[in-house]
Order: C-alpha cells, then sequence, then structure tokens
C-alpha cells in the first residue's frame, strides 16, 4: 500500500459494550480519534456510554437484538458519519460477513481481512490449513446433522474419550462440553449446539481430542498491510473454569527461550498463510517442560483478546493503537528484533460469580467500586505511563509502558462504576486488575494486594478466588495447567488436606475472627454516625448512660458466599473509654479461646448484674483510636440523612475507623478498617486487605417464608431453556430436570435424590428470578 492508500481515521465507532469498549476509547482519544458508542437498552446508563464522543441507541435488551444485529451497528454508523468500526471482542469480532459489510458500506475494518476470519472462523477448517502449514494439531471430527447417537459415539472412540465437544464459530468457554464416555456424548453436543447459538449465532460443534492437564499458552501476533508480521511473545492463560480464562500472565513460567522461539516462529507461520494484517492471537496447548516441550495449535483469535493487556505491560506497545494504526494502512515500523521483554504482568478477571456455588454468575447492582488506592487507574492511560525498562531501548517502538523497576503497579480495566446494574443478558465481568513487576513472584502478590484493597460492594465476587490462587503456593512455584482449579482450589477439600500459605489466606474473609472484628468496626461507625445526627452534649462520652440501660444492640448478618450468617452486635462503652461488644454468639474454642477472660469489667455505674454475669468468653474490650466520617459523593450523599423506622442511623456513609480487638497471648491487634453503607448494607475491609457484607436487619422484620419441601430453585435469574419432567413423572438422582440459560451459558437443574414430580412451576421461555421455585419433588422414603 503507498501513502496515498492511507485511510485516515478521524471518528470511530466501537461495535461492543462494557471495559473493552472503554479500552477502545481511551486508546482513540490519546490519538485525536472522536468516538461512537452503540448501547442496547440495559446498558443506558453504563460507564462506556458517556465515555464516548457520541452514543446512539440500538433499541433492544438482548445480544442478538443489539450488539449482534450488523444491521443496526452499520445505520449507527453512518448517522453518527464514523469512518470506522472496532468489533472489541466477541459478539460481531469474528463474523467475517460483518467485516466485510462494514468494508462494503465504506467504513474501515478495524481488524484483519474478511478472508482470514472466514479461513480461522471455522476451527475445523482452521486446523486443516495449520496441519498443511506444518504447525502441529490434535486429532479432530466434524459433527454433522446426519450423525445419530451411535455414529456420534464412533467417531469419538476413533479420536480417544476423553474427547471435547467444541464450537466451530466462537470461543471464551462457550459451546464446549467434556465428554468422558459415549452415554453422555449426545446430550453434550445438544448443548454444545444450543449454547453456541446463542452467543455466536452459529451452532457447528465438532470433537476433539481432550487433554487433561496441559498449560493454554497463545502467541500475540501484528501483522501490517505491507506484509510485515512480528509476533510480541506468549501469554499463559491456563487458570481457567467452564473453559474460560480467570488470570492471565506473560511471559510464561513454563516457557525457555528456545521454546519461545519455536513457537513465535509457529505463530508466524500459522498467520502468514491466510495473509494476516491486525492484531491476533495464535493459541496452542503445551506439554511437559524445557526446550523440548510439545506444543499443538488450539485455534486463531482473529481479534483484541480479553488478556491482552499483560503484553502490552511487558513490551511496551500498545495494542489497540497498533490495530488502529494498521487499519489505517500505516505500516508497523519496527521489526521482531526491536521487541523486548521487561518484567512481568498477571491480569486477574473480576467476575460477578460465586465461586462456591461452581462459579455461577450472580446479579445485583454494585453500590461501592473504588479502585485500590495507591495503584493506576483506568483513565490512566498506558501511553501516560512514564515507567520504562532498561532493556528497552529500540528506536522503532513508543515508550509506552514496563514496569517500574522498584515496585509493581497495578493498573484496573472496568466497565463499571458504582450504581451500576449486572444483569443476566451479558457477560458478568466487572473489570480486568493488572500488575506489571519486575518479577513473577512481585506481580502475583501485588496483583492479590490491589484486588484485596479495592471497595467493592453489592454482588458476589471472586475476588477472594482470585487472591487465593494468586498466593497460593503453587501458582507462585509456576504449577499452572489447566486443571489448576479443580487440582488445588477445590482439590484440598476433597482430600482432606491443609490448602497452602495462599489458599488458607484467601479464608480470612470468612474466619469467624474476621467477620466478628468487622461487625464490631460497623457497629462502632453506626454509633458514631448516631452520635453525629443526634441531639446532645458534646462534653458527655459517646455512649454514657446515667441510668441502668440494656446494651446497644446493631442487628447484622455477614453474608458469606450465598448464605447469611448471625454477627448482631450489643456494645456498650465502658468507664476507661474502651467498648465492651459481644457479637453474635462466639465459639469458646479456636481464636476466641481466652479472649475476655481477663476483661476488667469496669463499664459505667449503670451496668447490670445481668450484664456482668455475661459469659465472658463473648465479650471484647475494644478500644477506639480514631474514626473519620468522610464526605459522600453527590450519588451516594442522595439518603444520607436517612433514619429507619426503628430510629437508627440508615444512610450512606464511608469511614475509616482505628480499632484494638484483644488477641490470646498479644496485647491486641490494632489497624484501621475501611467501612462503608449503602441501603441496607455495610461493607467492611480489613487492615490487610479482605473484605465482607454485612447486612443490618430490621429490629422487627417480617417472618421469613417457608420454604417449600423438596422444592428446587433457579440458582439465578435466567431464562428456562427446557423442562424435561411434568406433575407424576419418576425421577432419579442427577437427573436433568430444567435447563436454564443466563449471561450465554447453560445450567442444569438436577434431581437430589429418587421421587416423583409433584409439582412444576416453570415452563420453556418463562424469565425467572433468583431463588424463584422450579419443581417440587416428594423424595422417596
Amino acid at each position: 500500500m503507498s501513502d496515498s492508500e492511507l485511510r485516515p481515521i478521524r471518528r470511530l465507532l466501537v461495535a461492543n459494550r462494557g471495559e473493552i469498549a472503554r479500552r477502545v476509547f481511551r486508546a482513540a482519544r490519546a490519538m485525536g480519534i472522536s468516538t461512537v458508542a452503540v448501547y442496547a437498552d440495559g446498558d443506558a446508563e453504563a460507564p462506556f456510554v458517556t465515555d464516548a464522543d457520541l452514543s446512539v441507541p440500538l433499541g433492544g435488551r438482548t445480544a442478538t437484538e443489539t450488539y449482534l444485529s450488523a444491521r443496526k451497528v452499520i445505520a449507527a454508523a453512518e448517522a453518527s458519519d464514523a469512518d470506522a468500526v472496532h468489533p472489541g471482542y466477541g459478539f460481531l469480532s469474528e463474523n467475517a460477513e460483518f467485516a466485510q459489510t462494514v468494508i462494503d458500506a465504506g467504513l474501515v475494518w478495524v481488524g484483519p481481512p474478511p478472508e482470514a476470519i472466514a479461513a480461522m472462523g471455522d476451527k475445523l477448517a482452521a486446523k486443516e490449513t495449520m496441519t498443511a502449514a506444518g504447525v502441529p494439531t490434535l486429532p479432530s471430527t466434524a459433527v454433522t446433522d446426519d450423525m445419530d447417537s451411535e455414529r456420534l459415539a464412533a467417531a469419538a472412540a476413533d479420536i480417544g474419550f476423553p474427547v471435547l465437544v467444541k464450537a466451530s464459530a466462537g470461543g471464551g468457554g462457550k459451546g464446549m462440553r467434556i465428554v468422558d464416555e459415549p452415554s453422555t456424548l449426545a446430550d453434550a453436543v445438544a448443548a454444545a449446539r444450543r449454547e453456541a447459538a446463542g452467543a455466536f449465532g452459529d451452532d457447528t460443534v465438532f470433537l476433539e481430542r481432550y487433554l487433561a492437564a496441559p498449560r493454554h499458552v497463545e502467541i500475540q501476533v501484528l501483522g501490517d498491510t505491507q506484509g510485515n508480521i512480528v509476533h510480541c511473545f506468549e501469554r499463559e492463560c491456563s487458570i481457567q473454569r467452564r473453559h474460560q480464562k480467570v488470570i492471565e500472565e506473560a511471559p510464561s513460567p513454563a516457557v525457555t527461550p528456545a521454546l519461545r522461539e519455536r513457537m513465535g516462529a509457529a505463530a508466524v507461520a500459522a498467520v502468514s498463510t491466510i495473509g494476516y494484517c491486525s492484531a491476533g492471537t495464535v493459541e496452542f496447548l503445551l506439554e511437559g517442560s524445557g526446550d523440548d516441550a510439545e506444543f499443538w495449535f488450539l485455534e486463531v483469535n482473529t481479534r483484541l483478546q480479553v488478556e491482552h493487556p499483560v503484553t502490552e505491560e511487558i513490551t511496551g506497545l500498545d495494542l489497540v493503537r497498533e490495530q488502529i494504526r494498521i487499519a489505517a494502512g500505516e505500516p508497523l515500523g519496527y521489526g521482531q528484533g526491536d521487541i523486548g521483554i521487561c518484567g512481568h504482568a498477571i491480569e486477574a478477571r473480576l467476575y460477578a460469580e460465586d465461586p462456591a456455588s461452581g462459579f455461577l454468575p450472580q446479579t445485583g447492582t454494585v453500590d461501592l467500586w473504588r479502585p485500590a488506592t495507591g495503584f493506576r487507574a483506568l483513565a490512566d492511560s498506558v501511553a501516560q505511563s512514564t515507567r520504562t525498562c532498561a532493556d528497552d531501548t529500540s528506536d522503532g517502538l513508543p515508550a509506552t509502558g514496563g514496569p517500574n523497576s522498584a515496585s509493581s503497579w497495578a493498573r484496573f480495566d472496568s466497565g463499571i462504576e458504582a450504581g451500576s446494574v449486572v444483569g443476566t443478558e451479558f457477560d458478568p465481568m466487572l473489570a480486568k486488575v493488572i500488575v506489571a513487576a519486575p518479577t513473577r513472584t512481585e506481580a502475583a502478590l501485588g496483583l492479590a494486594s490491589a484486588l484485596d484493597r479495592t471497595r467493592l460492594g453489592g454482588v458476589v465476587t471472586n475476588r477472594d478466588f482470585l487472591c487465593a490462587v494468586l498466593r497460593s503456593d503453587e501458582f507462585l512455584a509456576g504449577e499452572t495447567t489447566t486443571d489448576f482449579i479443580d487440582r488445588v482450589y477445590f482439590g484440598h477439600a476433597e482430600a482432606g488436606t491443609e490448602p497452602s500459605g495462599g489458599l488458607a489466606a484467601s479464608e480470612s474473609a470468612r474466619h469467624p475472627m474476621f467477620v466478628h472484628t468487622a461487625a464490631a468496626a460497623v457497629a462502632l461507625v453506626s454509633q458514631e454516625c448516631n452520635r453525629r445526627d443526634a441531639i446532645r452534649l458534646d462534653f458527655m462520652a459517646s455512649g454514657y448512660r446515667n441510668s441502668v440501660m440494656p446494651d446497644e444492640v446493631l442487628p447484622l448478618s455477614a453474608a458469606i458466599g450465598s448464605e447469611l450468617i448471625e454477627a448482631s452486635v450489643q456494645y456498650r462503652r465502658q468507664r476507661d473509654g474502651a467498648w465492651r461488644i459481644r457479637v453474635g454468639s462466639l465459639p469458646q474454642t479456636g481464636p476466641y479461646a481466652g479472649i475476655g477472660d481477663d476483661t476488667d469489667d469496669t463499664s459505667d455505674a449503670g451496668e447490670s448484674d445481668e450484664a456482668a454475669d455475661a459469659p465472658a468468653h463473648s465479650d471484647w474490650s475494644v478500644r477506639v483510636h480514631g474514626i473519620t466520617l468522610r464526605p459522600l459523593a453527590d450519588a451516594d450523599a442522595a439518603s444520607s440523612d436517612a433514619v429507619s423506622g426503628d430510629g437508627v442511623y440508615a444512610g450512606n456513609v464511608d469511614a475509616t475507623v482505628d480499632v484494638e480487638v484483644p488477641v490470646p497471648g498479644l496485647a491486641g491487634f490494632r489497624g484501621a478498617w475501611e467501612v462503608s453503607r449503602r441501603g441496607n448494607r455495610w461493607y467492611a475491609t480489613g487492615p490487610l486487605g479482605g473484605s465482607v457484607t454485612l447486612v443490618q436487619r430490621s429490629r422487627f422484620p417480617d417472618p421469613d417464608a417457608e420454604a417449600v419441601e423438596g422444592g428446587l430453585v433457579a440458582p439465578m435469574p435466567g431464562k428456562v431453556l427446557m423442562v424435561d419432567v411434568q406433575p407424576g413423572d419418576r425421577v432419579t438422582a442427577g437427573q436433568v430436570l430444567v435447563v436454564m440459560e443466563a449471561m450465554k451459558m447453560e445450567h442444569q437443574i438436577t434431581a437430589p435424590a429418587d421421587g416423583e414430580v409433584s409439582e412444576v412451576r416453570a415452563a420453556v421461555g418463562d424469565q425467572v428470578d433468583n431463588g424463584e421455585l422450579l419443581v417440587v419433588i416428594t423424595a422417596d422414603a
């Protein structure tokens, strides 16, 4: 392409949502390019919509009605006078027909040629292409419409069980099923097809040999329209659940320089065969270690990857900027020898999901979102970083990043803000948090710290799980294979063994000591708010009583996973200024043994004999060294003057409380807790990180509704895809009764025991809420 054929991009439409839309807007803004967002009805108030210079509603709530509608996206581009379209990842990003439609409309397509997308979009055909190019591949076979159960089983037997059923048109773990035996193959294929059709608009699947515990290693490539292609080294993405990555890093701890050279050459050869230009990723499965490790082609992702930031951090390249430059016809301007690796970077995907419930997606409103202070936020562009690497001296590359040689730092790429609603229509990823550091260990521990110290509330997330993995002995040792979660995170529980240091530490937020200290901190902040808003004599100490009065009580429940644990606080100020605290029903063993045994019972003169005779083991003498109530943002301050019907403070608050709690054998522990209230929820973050949500109950609650015996409820909000039973049917334990879809993933509701179906309340097509009754079974006696 000559200079006269350059196509400068002045206004860029991003056909996507959430954090990736914000990421592209950020790069475009730094290049002086104006931006256009498109959005579904449910995203009207999302941050990415206001981040863009212009926003165009697509009309509709579902992905099919909006982000997967090529017609609506092209119309939005034309109406906004955009001259280019960036697809982000997911949705239409790997749809060759859409890419061609963009080009035919006279717009610049920020991505590879439609022919390259088509060549790699059919993953089965792509494997054949790679085999012809000399790239190692795993055995596989197509699943055709005319294949019955017997033919399916025979095809799988030729490959060898276990096999992987895999969507030909997509990725991200959607449309994938592991099958260990022939009896479950047909159902797995049917489910994978439904999921693939919903996520990618194409239900084509194929069977592939399944490797139980390889590493997932991918190579980032960049190619321009002049035929120059380079690779930007590897990323390892082996920490996965439901075949979807949750932690990624660069470089891989398993890849040696010689192996890196072999894999990089294979990746460049793979994309060279299809005339590739733009950013892309060649994914491999890796077995073994050292220079002689084996690897096999998995797929080519003809788009930007979710995990692209870790490559940016170790190379100094802004990959979105490079995409835009290439699409405009500019040459790369550098060669393979100009790119180097500087330090180590790790990314964690923060999801609204519950690891304790099989990583089921969660919904709700993000009440609180405050990235860890002292770390870099999303608004800080990669290009603004002044951190450089001593080895990064090439003239051909922009000085755009690299880890600080002295300490780790974090980057937050998020699609949320306080008040964002996490629904069922789209992927539940809230943010990506990335840390770069001189060494892998520093990056891992720095990332865990950044996650721990981020203030987040309103939805159940995988944060504790991520911190557990990052701090585990196995992760720090580089033992990262695709079976990591089952082998390490859940394996200890199944084997009855003690978890490693990092995994044990991650449970601190569930530990009674942590939960009850958090409850005490919340009660003290609540009491300070009550005092601030009350008519009082300032010279009197907070909590003073001149008569016999019962202890103050703050009714709380701790949200541990999907369970609520009693954590109500009784508190009274003592004469020496300390607070006597009693939380829930504390055990007399473990970390609480001996607490309070030597408590000096010097409460005020009005204390009753009954209080004095309370069990000593459940009383704490807690000292407060300071409480700071901070101003709220306008949105949070809207209800800050609320008072509940119980007569206690019920407004929003942000506070820091410096407390000292007793510890057996020591004078005590002192640290600053960050405490926030939003509605009836309190969010407390400990001095060393870790957080817990406490729900403030009414003092006069309505009786809980009685659960239906034998009732099976929806584990999350979603749509009912299939109901396989009717009243009177006999069922056996494990039998699939209902199939739901939520956030583009299928979830099965199975019979817990043998019995008879007595009631069916769900029907195909129903939209159901979390906890809604679906089926009632009368179990056999």
